[in-house]
């Protein structure tokens, strides 16, 4: 869909705003063209051989009258443009985001700066030709008027006039493949610089320790030449555009001053009739539509390279998708989190995985074709040394990231999408490093929950974090901190854990769950869990209290199993999981897990 097209759809959504929108262009864009006849009856009524229809009084209050409309036309314009602008803007952004939740898992998915400055820029950008549009109306009626109203007083010094924006319009519309180049270069680098300074921040500390500060910097400081190189050819060439349109103005004026001259030598043109080819054309009802004709093209082309960049953050790759959804609810409320009821499916009686296989790009780590059988009520340990692929194991099963080949199956039928279908109540997952917001530590557990509908004291219970919650200063309504600083690795962990609990789900997925806590809160959290009836749990661990508790063990080695089965069997026949229960958990050619 082209660009114009996607525009015309994102008004047709707001007719009304829109519309109005349009008003106060047109009006503000039209009053000037009154000043400029208020000012050429003000100069003919000095003449004293002049035929003025007023007298100076009058004029003069006309002149003030039209100013104050102007302004307050322009005030009121301005406040709205800027409501609409953020409405839109607003709309886009949430649909955006939505809809890169909801996507199903793409190894080209950008990273969380480039994200973030797609969300933010690229939003903006799209903007610029909605806003544009409106004025370029409001300067084609006003152009229109002018050339009338010129054209009657002298047909030449019209041409004069004109041909110069003309001229203008011309230039700017070959500058089009180079805008598009320079503002994708700028759009990129911009990008790219973003995403660096996320991936430092979130981990300055691994920086520190590997000591790599100068390496990191130099990093930065390359990234920022080509940001700083692309953003300087990104500004020359818009410059150049408004360069050429101001000349326009410049040359046009002088123009008018020497034809003018000498026609008021002649006597055939009067100062008042000067005074409004001025007016029009310097003041800005003819100078500024080029200008305002070149910003459009401009800000169309721009936009183009936007609507490229934010499309692939849709689900469908449709850009009408960023437009509509549900309405933002800026006057307060919202609508709860929609919850998949549990009798939309049946409850979990088995769950199998034939033939899972991930690779990722340029590798050969991840997993291949991993066989699973998890009936109802057990505990299933998945167990292997750093870089054996516990972790892409359990990202693939729910979908997190794409599968080259295999299926899954809830109650023996195929899930399409287990990015969609493996979410709470029917299943639930913590991570090894689990992400906690700067809130308190009931809205991490709860997470948009309603409380009254949940059994959060049982959730704190499973996961034993309440003897944390009783030492902390404000229990559950303490804020955690960005990225939960506040609390240590352990109690993060199982405030994931929480968070997870809370949701009753039927299966229960654990990446490394007890790797910060002690041997006694280990024992206590497995406890708990084996109280939990028909609950089936997948958990990667090699902790031996995990094992021992396993109603099957999965052996991975290099992504593939190299054992099945219970622990005493396993240390009899497997020589790999005689090393793993050795402790013996590095691997030399590991890749990361």
């Amino acid at each position: 869909m082209s660009t114009w097209r996607l525009l015309l759809s994102l008004i047709s959504r707001h007719p009304l705003l829109f519309t109005a929108n349009g008003i106060f262009s047109v009006v503000l864009t039209s009053l000037p063209l009154a000043v400029g006849l208020i000012t050429r009856e003000f100069f003919n009524a000095l003449e004293p051989d002049a035929q003025a229809r007023f007298d100076v009084s009058t004029i003069v209050i006309l002149y003030v009258v039209v100013q104050f409309i102007v302004s307050f036309v322009r005030n009121g314009g301005q406040s709205f443009e800027s409501y609409l602008r953020e409405l839109i803007a607003a709309r886009m952004q949430r649909n955006a985001f939505e809809g890169l939740i909801d996507s199903p898992p793409s190894r080209s998915r950008p990273s969380m700066g480039e994200t973030i400055n797609r969300l933010r820029d690229d939003v903006a950008e799209i903007l610029g030709p909605l806003f544009s549009i409106p004025a370029m109306t409001g300067q084609v009626i006003s152009f229109g008027i002018a050339l009338f109203v010129l054209v009657r007083i002298d047909p030449w010094m019209t041409v004069v006039a004109f041909a110069p924006a003309l001229a203008a319009i011309l230039i700017t519309r070959a500058f089009g493949g180079l805008i598009r180049s320079s503002q994708r270069a700028q759009r990129e680098s911009s990008g790219a610089l973003t995403s660096f300074l996320g991936e430092v921040l979130s981990v300055i500390q691994a920086v520190r320790l590997a000591g790599t500060q100068d390496h990191t910097l130099n990093r930065f400081d390359r990234l920022s030449d080509v940001r700083r190189v692309a953003s300087l050819k990104n500004g020359i060439v818009l410059r150049l555009v408004t360069g050429v349109n101001k000349g326009s103005i410049a040359i046009t004026t002088g123009v008018i001053l020497i034809a003018a001259s000498q026609m008021m030598r002649a006597g055939t043109f009067t100062v008042g009739d000067f005074s409004l080819f001025v007016a029009y054309v310097a003041g800005g009802t003819v100078s500024s539509f080029p200008e305002t004709f070149a910003s459009l093209l401009s800000s169309v082309r721009r936009s183009a390279v936007s609507f490229g960049r934010l499309l692939p953050l849709t689900p469908t790759g449709d850009g009408r998708a960023l437009f509509g959804g549900e309405p933002l609810h800026l006057r307060g409320g919202s609508h709860p989190p929609q919850r998949v009821p549990q009798t939309s499916t049946q409850p979990l009686e088995r769950l199998e995985v034939r033939g899972l296989t991930c690779i990722y790009p340029n590798s050969m780590a991840g997993i291949k074709e991993v066989d699973l059988d998890l009936p109802r009520g057990t505990f299933t340990v998945v167990t292997g040394r750093i870089g054996s692929g516990k972790t892409t194991l359990l990202q693939a099963l729910l979908g997190l990231v794409p599968i080259d080949r295999g299926e899954i199956l809830w109650n023996g039928r195929v899930v399409e999408a287990p990015w969609e279908f493996l979410v709470p109540p029917r299943c639930a997952y913590t991570p090894q490093v689990p992400r906690l917001f700067s809130d308190t530590l009931r809205n991490n557990i709860l997470l948009g929950l309603e409380q009254d509908e949940t059994d959060v004291d049982g959730a704190i219970r499973l996961a034993v974090l309440e003897p944390d919650v009783a030492t902390l200063e404000n229990g559950l309504d303490t804020v955690v901190g960005p990225r939960g600083v506040k609390l240590s690795g352990g109690q993060a962990q199982r405030t994931a854990a929480s968070r997870m609990f809370v949701r009753k789900p039927d299966l229960l997925l654990f990446d490394d769950l007890s790797s910060a806590l002690d041997v006694e809160t280990e024992h206590l959290l497995w406890q708990r869990v084996f109280e939990m009836q028909d609950v089936t749990s997948l958990v990667v661990s090699h902790r031996r209290s995990a094992l021992r508790r396993a109603d099957n063990i999965i052996v991975l080695r290099e992504g593939e199993v190299d054992a099945e089965g219970k622990l005493d069997d396993l240390l009899r026949s497997s020589a790999e999981m005689q090393r793993i229960w050795a402790g013996e958990l590095d691997s030399p050619d590991s890749a990361s897990a």
